[in-house]
């Protein structure tokens, strides 16, 4: 799999820790958690911030160096790969931005060997692009390493299938089109592209991305 790193695709380190700040409290707060295409590092600082024990698996040579420089414990390896040879058992499962990167039967063979690697009562968190969010399309299509969108209801199949019991799911906060009446021309801008995403797509219209938190049952 081939997942070039590409930064202008990439908010700032501080950008992108704001927004994965609110998943960590999906995680257990004990035990270890491991972050597949841990990039940057951003959410296992968080990981260790909050007090939890944080792996990451990276493909990225570059990321990985970024990623020790800061004291983390990251893996240079794919993630599929990755996960059929580890043995160990984790009790969360960070898998942010990572799908969309992969065919459908490898996202399944994804899911499947993260489920098989869950201890009891163990979690997935997983972060996607809204392919349902019309203004992003253009950006998801411009990364020459997207292969295709998961949509929140295939996400939903996948995860009942390969026995997750869905947490809670939806349209991650940082990422919806807000209405700030202090900035009234742009409130009014994000109202009607509201309004017409509505009457168009009827749901999983308002943010750019997606996420379902899964638990093993």
């Amino acid at each position: 799999m081939a997942n070039t790193f590409r930064p202008h695709y990439f908010p700032s380190e501080n950008q992108l820790r704001a927004a994965r700040k609110c998943y960590v409290e999906y995680l257990p707060s004990m035990g270890k958690i491991l972050d597949l295409g841990c990039g940057r590092g951003e959410f296992l600082e968080l990981l260790r911030e909050s007090g939890r024990q944080g792996v990451g698996v990276e493909s990225d040579p570059r990321l990985v160096e970024i990623c020790r420089s800061k004291g983390l414990k990251v893996e240079n390896a794919g993630v599929l790969e990755w996960l059929e040879e580890d043995t160990g058992r984790w009790d969360g499962i960070m898998i942010g931005h990572l799908i969309e990167h992969l065919s459908g039967s490898d996202a399944y063979a994804l899911i499947q060997l993260a489920r098989k690697r869950l201890t009891p009562g163990g979690r997935i968190v997983l972060l996607t692009p809204n392919p349902n969010f019309l203004p992003g399309v253009g950006g998801f299509w411009s990364d020459l390493t997207h292969v295709r969108p998961y949509p929140l209801r295939s996400l939903h199949d996948l995860f009942d299938e390969l026995g997750l019991h869905i947490v809670t799911s939806g349209t991650d906060p940082g990422t919806r089109l807000r209405l700030h009446w202090r900035y009234p021309y742009q409130s009014m801008v994000n109202a009607l592209r509201l309004f017409v995403l509505r009457l168009i797509m009827l749901e999983d219209y308002d943010g750019g991305e997606i996420f379902v938190v899964g638990e093993a049952v």
